[in-house]
C-alpha cells in the first residue's frame, strides 16, 4: 500500500474571480495580469516590490483593459489605482 500525503488529498484551489474575468485577463507571455496590481488595494508581492505573490501572474501595464475586468476591479477592490485610471 502506498501512502498518500495530505498534499495529494487537498482539493484543487479555485479562484474567487469569475471565469469570464479570468479568461479576459491580458497576458505577458504565459503569465496572466495580476488584478490586484492594477487596483487601489495593490499587490503585496509577499514583501518583494514589483513581484506578484503568485508565480502565475505578472505586474505590467496592459494596452487595454477589458470592461468586465475593470468592473470586477471596481466592485471588488474599490477601483483602479491612480496610475491606471486611464485604462
Amino acid at each position: 500500500m502506498g501512502r498518500t500525503t495530505s498534499r495529494e488529498n487537498r482539493p484543487e484551489k479555485h479562484s474567487g474571480v469569475p471565469v469570464a474575468v479570468l479568461r479576459s485577463l491580458p497576458k505577458q507571455g504565459s503569465l496572466e495580469l495580476c488584478i490586484k496590481y492594477l487596483s487601489k488595494t495593490g499587490c503585496t508581492g509577499n514583501g518583494n516590490p514589483g513581484k506578484c505573490f503568485s508565480s502565475k501572474r505578472a505586474h505590467f501595464r496592459p494596452k487595454k483593459l477589458p470592461a468586465n475586468v475593470k468592473e470586477y476591479i471596481e466592485k471588488t477592490y474599490g477601483g483602479l489605482a491612480p496610475d491606471f485610471a486611464g485604462l
